[in-house]
């Protein structure tokens, strides 16, 4: 590896599970039931013929079911979309910082 190159993480790393996971602490059934869809979200990447579309179709109606507790809930959906898809553009991260959204 060269000086000029930078180490860049995998996209969710243990310690990103470990931080997304810290609200099922204290609540063994609720991480149960997430333990099964996450299993059938993989099964369907992994059997052939490959479901990834209704992968996808699961994994958009968790992001919809997540929206309500975040922040967005009282400014957009469309914003919440952006920026968990990291399309958000400078203005509309100016604007909701400003509204003291935290993301």
């Amino acid at each position: 590896m060269s000086d000029n190159d930078t180490l860049v993480e995998p996209p969710l790393d243990a310690e990103d599970w470990e931080i997304a996971f810290a609200p099922y602490e204290g609540n063994p059934g609720a991480a149960l039931r997430l333990g099964f869809n996450l299993m059938v979200l993989k099964s369907y990447l992994a059997v052939e013929p490959l479901k990834i579309q209704a992968a996808i179709e699961g994994i958009d109606r968790g992001i919809e079911a997540l929206f309500p507790h975040t922040q967005f809930r009282e400014v957009s959906y469309d914003l919440f979309l952006k920026v968990v898809e990291g399309r958000l553009t400078l203005e509309e991260e100016q604007i909701l910082k400003a509204m003291g959204i935290k993301f």
